[in-house]
């Protein structure tokens, strides 16, 4: 099934009947999602866990709290559901900080998107998984971990997180290349790594929108990322890889530039690009 950006929408926010087709008067937008609902978009924030009252991005402090009952209409969390987060060792999870913000955003009718399945780039994985023994049959023994991983995931949360970046930042923007982990040289390749990701989500996640999420900056000197984000998508596509969408994570750089004048430069770039990720039936 083709999932593009519209349809992605549609099945996070499920099916909704407008007050005017009601026959009554839809009331103003308030907050920022309010606002963007108007021009057919949401308006979303990244979360984390922290203790009651913390002074952070946190559900637990209060202020904050309101300003994500109030503005967003879909959350991600920072950090909790990482690997870092999530598996302390090879053979535990530890679920106690997601489990927490999941529930509060449930209590708030708040969608959340599941960020990520793998990002995979060695210093973003466990220091444990850089020096794991895979044993005699390292393949094998990579395909349990990564399967397991996926697997546990998806199926704790089910049909609560409807979209997931199951893999994340995997393109190095400095040559176009694919970061090696210590999973992909178990597994014999980045590709194959990446692969067995996207098979895995679909196949416990059917309901779910899979998305391959990479920051491509706009600035200046990032066009071999681009190209770099554009062969692998081409590479899932030739191999059947159930990709459904490219997300465009924002890392905005605009010290020292000229960012209005730098936007207008590189706009023809990023549609070509975006026109390109189009064309081969992605949603973004």
């Amino acid at each position: 099934m083709e999932i593009t950006r519209r349809t992605g929408l549609a099945m996070l926010t499920g099916l909704a009947v407008s007050a005017g087709a009601r026959g009554t008067a839809a009331p103003a937008p308030t907050g920022l999602h309010g606002i963007a609902a108007t021009k057919g978009m949401r308006m979303g924030s990244s979360f984390a866990w922290g203790a009651p009252g913390a002074d952070r991005g946190s559900f637990a402090n209060p202020a904050y709290a309101d300003l994500l009952k109030r503005d967003c209409g879909l959350l991600v969390a920072e950090n909790e559901m990482k690997w870092q987060a999530l598996r302390p060792s090879a053979t535990a999870f530890d679920f106690t900080r997601f489990d927490a913000m999941m529930a509060w955003a449930d209590a708030n009718a708040l969608p959340v998107r599941g960020h990520n399945l793998l990002w995979h780039q060695p210093k973003w994985m466990p220091r444990w998984e850089e020096t794991h023994d895979f044993g005699a049959t390292p393949a094998r023994a990579a395909e349990h971990l990564l399967v397991d991983h996926i697997t546990t995931v998806c199926r704790r949360y089910g049909t609560r997180i409807r979209s997931y970046d199951v893999v994340n930042e995997a393109v190095d923007p400095k040559d176009a290349s694919l970061y090696q982990t210590a999973l992909s040289r178990a597994l014999g390749s980045p590709e194959a790594t990446l692969d067995l990701a996207f098979h895995t989500a679909r196949r416990v996640a059917p309901h779910a929108q899979l998305v391959y999420n990479d920051y491509m900056s706009w600035e200046p000197g990032n066009a071999t990322h681009r190209a770099g984000v554009l062969k692998l998508l081409e590479g899932f596509k030739a191999r059947g890889v159930p990709v459904d969408a490219l997300g465009v994570q924002s890392h905005l750089v605009t010290q020292g530039i000229d960012a209005r004048a730098t936007i207008a430069g590189l706009e023809g770039e990023w549609r070509r690009f975006l026109d390109a990720v189009t064309a081969m039936g992605y949603g973004w």
